[in-house]
């Protein structure tokens, strides 16, 4: 049989066990010399009388200011570990380090389970015992680099903690690899935060003066850390930052990679000491331990998001590549798939990014030698002949190729080659030089796609500003409708940015401004922007006298385009119906954009732009179809959107758009599963769609919109668990999620959909807390109904009314009886409104719900 635990065993010996585990336990020692031993230590433990929770055990570890035993909690019946402090004159910092350890709610940092004094006054308190090894150990028992590189999962691990403790205020100051545990089962926990100090906190407040010293262990006092993992300055007794935590952490990697610690005094490379690591691990190390401070990363999140991209096989960025390098790189990833034309066309970004460079550095020369002779001018025109027409295939081949995979972000290297070209020529006079600022335009709207889709804000703001300019410039020498167009277009893309970013007022201007006669499909483009603003601001007569306008608008339209702008109107109006409680009218938008996307799927079958457009149609009726409280039909349509986008997926796993499409539906199929209490088959799909998520946003890290998707499925995930009764996992699922929220909702912060994502997962987090009686619960739960309140404020819509009532309801759950029927009032008060609409909007289940909660609420006594 499999060796007992130590509870197990204690139980054997206090006599606690039935007859069969006596028998079973008894059976055993018969034939294990290990758990005799065990036995025996379990034996000599002493029990400290004053506190007889606790059964003390064999000192397992020790630093400069305490000491750390094994020990069990006999109430629980489980081991744990019990730390006391050393020396009684370090206890005010003992104290500090309880407190500090204890505030840090981190899967990956040592969890504190109680804390008290024993009878002679001696302070202790109790942790969670991980069985494992020390990461230096695991090192040292490591077969070679091989062994050592599968050690990164750990370190990462580690980063992410240290990474969230910085954001909680809090620097740990003695980071090294005999402070992090490796368990058994892959857990890996920070320990001993016994320097940690909040970032304001006085480093001469804290000294205490110096501990005993023993080799190898922590210098205290005026200079705190372990010298071969301490930055410099901190080594020089300078202030301690978060930026010399991060200096530990690359020590730390360094001593991962090479198998022993760097030195203190004289740095040397990794490579130096283990010349197979790879170089981006190598030049990971050397930004993270960069002498001055300036020069690491300025997170420990960017750290953690550099050697993430590492273990994933992306580009990280502390290391420059060489062109050489990035072929490689590109051609090991893709060998397998070179033949299929998605990926021969970043082959083809390549060469032409490359081609482009070639093209102007001829004409560069040419141009030099222009003034010379007839024969030089000549030459002159052919190269710029070339580049034109190079140019020309970057922007009407390349574009119309990868837009339809979502993998604009592809051309950022090449939109700002053809920029550059462009700004190197000059503009050559009337309509032929109007033209030539056309196409400008269109280079630079191609480079602010670009780096819109990267996640690049700024860059894309200074392209789009540099579109709109060099557009009026072509209107003003080339007027007609082909110069409206391409003006209307730099306006449009102008607003998506300001949008993107969360400023709506900047957004509204800039649609606004499309004028002149650019056509109806941009006409229709403006419409749509516009109503989606007015839907954001709560003005709903506004959103569907656009959206009407729009509908006629797009009927006029001749060409593969009028498909498209239909679809987006209907989506349009769907959407807004939904916000609005209409959910008659949104289902109806949703069925039309379904009927025509199976129309033409039925008549082009091989199509997969047509494809793509039907999964999307059956999101939307999905979507409705539960808002309507109707599972069965939700579950019908979303099965049939997952079995669409699976199909495409595989005909081409790098399309971010299909990618996108089957994360969307495994998130709603998984919720109506969910909802049902199919627990089992909704966990593979939250999963897949969590995964799927962190695909795309690890393609482009920028990209707040791929960052928001891996929040809402970090929610959704967090429920399930829930419902599976793994709370440690929801709650670490949902700290994800607010983390991410929280990040997005403060770049962000004008932007409705990004405060409503944050008060969302303030909510689920702060009623799985209140459900486990967790202390944060009335903080989380406060938090999400102020901005569920600040959201009301701003615009008075039905969902923003649902959105706060649910918050303040859950919010009642946690709070003392007297607060909580005033929280129940304020819930009444603000559903009250929204009660007639019940009657005209029946099929509205989540309206229907919210209101009979809140009558469930005033109905039951407090």
């Amino acid at each position: 049989m499999e060796c007992p635990g130590e509870v197990e065993l204690l139980s054997w010996l206090r006599g606690t066990l039935d007859r069969v585990g006596v028998a079973r336990i008894e059976t055993h020692l018969d034939a294990c010399a290990g758990c005799l031993t065990a036995v025996a230590v379990l034996g000599r433990m002493e029990t400290r009388p004053a506190d007889d929770r606790y059964v003390v055990g064999e000192e397992i570890a020790r630093g400069g200011m305490g000491r750390v035993f094994a020990a069990i909690d006999r109430l629980l019946d489980r081991p744990v570990v019990l730390k006391t402090v050393r020396d009684p004159a370090g206890a005010a910092r003992f104290a500090r380090e309880m407190k500090i350890t204890a505030r840090l709610q981190h899967p990956a940092i040592v969890t504190i389970y109680d804390a008290g004094t024993f009878p002679d006054g001696e302070p202790f308190y109790v942790m969670r015992h991980v069985h494992g090894r020390t990461l230096d150990r695991a090192a040292a028992d490591a077969e070679g680099l091989t062994g050592r590189l599968a050690l990164l999962p750990a370190v990462m691990t580690a980063i992410d903690a240290v990474a969230y403790a910085h954001d909680c205020g809090v620097i740990h100051r003695d980071l090294k690899p005999a402070n992090v545990i490796v368990g058994r089962f892959g857990e890996t926990v920070v320990v001993d935060w016994g320097l940690a100090k909040s970032v304001h906190e006085d480093d001469a407040a804290l000294a205490s003066g110096p501990a005993p010293a023993e080799p190898g262990l922590t210098r205290d006092g005026t200079v705190l850390g372990t010298p071969a993992y301490m930055a410099p300055e901190q080594a020089a007794g300078e202030p301690a930052d978060a930026r010399s935590d991060i200096y530990g952490l690359g020590a730390l990697l360094h001593h991962v990679l090479t198998g022993a610690p760097p030195s203190p005094r004289e740095p040397v490379a990794v490579t130096r000491r283990e010349p197979k690591v790879p170089a981006e691990l190598a030049a990971i190390v050397e930004r993270a331990t960069a002498r001055e401070p300036d020069k690491r990363y300025a997170l420990a999140r960017e750290l953690a998001d550099d050697l993430r991209r590492h273990l994933a096989g992306r580009l990280v960025a502390a290391h420059r590549y060489t062109l050489a390098e990035l072929v490689r790189r590109w051609a090991s990833r893709h060998r397998a798939a070179l033949v299929a034309g998605a990926a021969a066309l970043v082959a083809v970004v390549v060469i032409g990014g490359v081609a482009v460079r070639r093209v102007m550095l001829a004409r560069d020369e040419a141009e030099l030698a222009r003034a010379a002779s007839d024969r030089s001018r000549e030459l002159a025109e052919t190269q710029r002949a070339a580049a034109e027409k190079l140019v020309g295939y970057v922007l009407d081949v390349l574009r119309a190729r990868l837009e339809p995979l979502g993998r604009l972000d592809l051309l950022a290297g090449v939109g700002a080659a053809v920029d550059d070209y462009y700004e190197r020529v000059a503009v050559r006079e009337g309509a032929v030089g109007g033209e030539e600022l056309l196409r400008r335009a269109e280079a630079l709207s191609l480079l602010g796609e670009a780096q819109l889709a990267l996640g690049d804000l700024d860059a894309a703001q200074t392209a789009a500003v540099r579109e709109d300019a060099m557009a009026s410039a072509a209107v003003a020498r080339l007027p007609g409708r082909a110069s409206d167009a391409v003006g209307c277009r730099a306006k449009l893309h102008r607003g998506d940015v300001a949008k993107r970013g969360g400023d709506l007022a900047a957004a509204r201007a800039a649609y606004g401004s499309c004028t002149g006669d650019p056509g109806p499909e941009f006409e229709v483009q403006s419409l749509l922007a516009l109503a989606d603003l007015d839907r954001l601001e709560g003005d709903f007569d506004a959103v569907f006298a656009g959206l009407e306008r729009a509908e006629q608008l797009a009927t006029t339209i001749t060409g593969p385009s009028r498909r498209k702008l239909q679809f987006y109107v209907s989506d349009a109006i769907g959407t807004a119906a939904t916000d609005h409680g209409d959910v008659p009218r949104a289902r109806a938008a949703y069925a039309a954009n379904l009927e025509r996307a199976e129309r033409t799927a039925a008549a082009d079958p091989g199509d997969a732009d047509v494809q793509h457009e039907l999964a999307l149609a059956l999101i939307e009726v999905g979507r409705g179809a539960r808002r309507a409280g109707d599972p069965e039909a939700a579950r019908e349509a979303l099965t049939r959107a997952r079995e669409v986008s699976q199909r495409l997926v595989l005909r081409d796993p790098d399309n971010m758009l299909w990618l996108q499409a089957l994360g969307t539906t495994n998130d709603q199929l998984g919720t109506v599963m969910l909802q049902s209490g199919d627990l089992e088959r909704a966990l593979p799909l939250l999963r897949e769609s969590l995964d799927v998520s962190e695909r795309l946003a690890d393609r482009t890290p920028r990209n707040l919109e791929w960052a928001r998707s891996v929040a809402v499925a970090a929610i959704q995930l967090g429920d399930l668990y829930r419902a599976r009764e793994q709370f440690a996992e929801a709650r670490a699922s949902l700290l994800r999620a607010v983390e991410i929220a929280d990040r997005l909702a403060a770049a962000k912060p004008d932007d409705v959909q990004a405060q409503r994502d944050l008060a969302v997962a303030l909510l689920h987090l702060g009623d799985l807390e209140r459900e486990r009686g967790h202390p944060d619960a009335v903080r989380s739960l406060e938090r999400a109904g102020a901005v569920f309140r600040d959201l009301l404020r701003r615009n008075d819509t039905p969902r923003a009314r649902t959105d706060l009532v649910g918050g303040l309801l859950a919010l009642a759950d946690a709070q003392p009886a007297t607060a909580a029927r005033a929280t129940i009032r304020e819930a009444d008060e603000v559903i009250t409104p929204l009660r007639a609409a019940l009657a005209a909007s029946p099929d509205d289940a989540e309206l229907r719900q919210a209101i009979a909660d809140v009558d469930e609420a005033l109905a039951t006594p407090r």
